[in-house]
């Protein structure tokens, strides 16, 4: 068999092998989508002719790509098309919370015969896969003019059933209009269509406010004496103006509107400083109320809830709720709209009566129990003790637990389970701990106090737990490790060393050993080494720094000058390298920076330094000279090599004059 044909086979082994791989690994990734969905009908009785709405919500924590929803209907009942907007939905559980997001999708379905029906559970592609929503859906048809149950206001927003521009809404319906009956792609392009045809004061609540005694609570609640925009805006309203770190405050985010509108877009706010658990399970599902803003009557709907506990004191912002709105009546634009921002004022609880152990942030009413199983153990061996904390309040995150010697307590495993009731977020919480103990006896656990902060009392409570006693029995097995060894049984003076059989001197050992000398030259050796080597740095640090002052010393750049001025090309350079070394070599010679001092002057400054007057003279000549010749080179001055000549020689006494004084 040749090679080629070996090296062939080998590559349809690998070719076969990777594909079956790939056809195995590929059912296991469709597995991974992991969403959540739920679906329901939100009328279970309705009329023949009437129409009912069947909604699907998909949740997963990660981005998906949504496609495709369906639901098949059976005889006597006629589905629309579907629509689909998005949602994101924040949990908070097992210490923790979760940002969810995904798609709601409804359908609107016509009964066209009376009778009961089951509805097959609608489904949804999921990046590709389709997933089934384990619901039972169920509708009851009655015979046409028969009363039916009331459709639920406002789960569709504004447009479904119930909302204000849906059928039966203060606006009325567009003939023939479905505005849920529409592609994916945009659910409003057929409803911008038919609306087109429609007078453009349809599209907006244009009354006076004259009657308000007909406003229910919630209404009056509602009112404002003036709006942020005259046709939509949003509002968050929070329950009070101040409270204590870890206290609840719930949020209201509210829509104000008196235009017909569809909301495309919605951002919460970034509530930086705090942690937030949301307070309704269907946000937008809250029926709409009537209400004023100024002189005019006006539409607000509150579109989600949210408790919120600060986590810090200070004046902390809970940051802008945005939208985007398509908005029909200003020519089908989208506008963005951005609530006010809430300040609240947090502290902490007071320090006056605070408990001992309280830790900043424990606010609510709680109570604590606790089970330890077994009530009996073994020295070294753990028990079982089970701390739950149950009430209304942001849930502790640990307890304080009692200091006792010989009882080492685990890292706790922790159980949550959230609940709202009546807008108040509670719960339990349970923590489960594995304590050992390490010495037998009546062992008392002790008392396990958990000191908060009621807001409703605005005092401090105390809630405690006795854990009791557990009977710990001694540990056989540690017994027997701990036990001590038996004495030797060899005999006591075999290690000596033999009897000397002749009387002799005595003989030192031969064992080798550090003489004193050598031992503290071993010993300081190293910080020897060390300390010469700082010495010989700085050395050779020192010479550095000499020999480049050495270099740049006004002496040495004038001799650097004056080897420079033998250039005969131009004169006017040469006056130039002439009058650098002349000043060079006064600087060297008397540390004076003589381009800054005026010629006339510089005669006597020389002198005061303790130059001669004849070379101070000389000095002062030469200079005048040069700078005719630099800048009037034909002048009537003496021959280039005869100046040169009285520079180098007036430079170098100077220079000389330098080294007598450096001596």
């Amino acid at each position: 068999m040749s090679q080629r044909f070996v090296g062939a086979l080998a590559s349809l082994w690998l070719f076969l092998t990777a594909h079956f791989v790939a056809f195995l690994v590929a059912p296991a990734a469709r597995a991974e989508v992991s969403v959540e969905l739920n679906a329901r009908v939100l009328q279970g009785e309705v009329a023949v002719g009437q129409r009912f709405v069947v909604k699907l919500s998909a949740l997963s924590d990660r981005t998906l790509r949504y496609t495709e929803p369906r639901l098949r209907v059976p005889s006597g009942l006629t589905a629309g098309q579907p629509a689909i907007r998005p949602q994101s939905v924040v949990q908070f559980g097992t210490g923790a919370s979760a940002f969810r997001r995904g798609v709601t999708v409804t359908w609107e379905v016509t009964a066209d015969a009376e009778g009961s029906y089951r509805l097959p559970s609608p489904t949804i592609a999921v990046e590709g896969q389709r997933v089934t929503a384990e619901s039972s859906l169920s509708v009851t048809v009655v015979p046409a003019g028969q009363p039916s149950s009331e459709p639920p206001s406002g789960p569709l927003g504004l447009f479904g059933p119930g909302g204000p521009f849906g059928p039966g809404g203060p606006f009325g319906a567009v003939p023939g209009a479905d505005p849920l009956g529409q592609p994916l792609g945009d659910p409003m392009a057929d409803v911008m269509k038919r609306l087109a045809a429609r007078r453009r004061n349809d599209l907006i609540l244009d009354e006076a406010a004259e009657n308000l005694a007909e406003l229910t609570a919630s209404g009056k609640r509602l009112a404002l004496a003036a709006g942020d925009d005259p046709y939509l805006f949003l509002r968050v309203v929070p329950d009070k103006p101040s409270c204590v770190v870890g206290e609840q405050v719930s949020l209201r985010y509210v829509a104000y509107y008196r235009v017909l509108n569809e909301q495309t877009d919605q951002r919460e706010p970034s509530l930086t400083d705090f942690a937030r658990v949301p307070l309704e399970d269907e946000p937008g599902e809250t029926p709409r109320v009537t209400t004023t803003v100024g002189p005019r009557v006006w539409f607000a709907q509150e579109v989600n809830r949210m408790a919120v506990f600060p986590l810090r004191a200070g004046h902390l912002s809970t940051g802008r709720l945005t939208g985007k709105f398509r908005v029909p009546y200003l020519e089908n634009r989208v506008v963005t709209r951005a609530s006010n921002e809430v300040v609240l004022d947090v502290r902490e609880p007071p320090m006056e009566e605070r408990p001992v152990g309280y830790r900043v942030g424990d606010v609510g009413r709680f109570e604590l129990r606790a089970e330890v199983k077994p009530r009996t153990s073994v020295a070294g061996e753990s028990v079982g003790v089970r701390l739950r904390v149950e009430g209304r309040g942001q849930l502790p995150n640990e307890l304080k637990l009692p200091e006792r010697t010989g009882l080492d307590w685990a890292t706790p495993a922790k159980e949550d389970e959230q609940d709202v009731v009546e807008g108040k977020v509670g719960g339990h919480r349970i923590f489960s701990y594995a304590v050992r103990i390490e010495e037998p006896g009546e062992v008392e656990l002790g008392v396990v106090e958990l000191p908060h902060y009621d807001p409703a009392t605005r005092g401090y409570r105390v809630a405690r737990v006795d854990l009791g006693k557990v009977r710990v029995t001694p540990n056989p097995a540690a017994e027997t490790r701990d036990a001590k060894p038996a004495a030797p049984t060899e005999e006591p003076f075999a290690a000596l060393g033999k009897p000397r059989m002749t009387a002799r001197a005595y003989e030192a050992s031969s064992r080798a050993a550090l003489e004193p000398r050598t031992f503290y030259s071993l010993l300081a050796g190293p910080p020897g080494l060390v300390g010469l080597a700082l010495v010989g740095e700085r050395a050779i640090m020192a010479w550095l720094r000499r020999r480049k002052a050495k270099k740049i010393a006004p002496a040495t750049l004038a001799r650097e000058a004056l080897r420079k001025m033998g250039d005969r090309d131009a004169a006017g350079a040469q006056s130039s390298q002439a009058e650098r070394a002349l000043y060079l070599a006064l600087e060297a010679a008397t540390g004076l920076k003589a381009r800054g001092v005026l010629v006339d002057a510089l005669h006597e400054d020389l002198v005061s330094r303790g130059l001669e007057a004849a070379i101070a003279r000389e000095v002062v000549e030469l200079l005048g000279e040069l700078a005719t010749r630099r800048f009037a080179p034909t002048s009537d001055t003496a021959g280039p090599d005869e100046l040169v000549t009285r520079v180098r020689a007036c430079a170098l006494e100077l220079l000389r004059h330098e080294v007598v004084e450096a001596a």
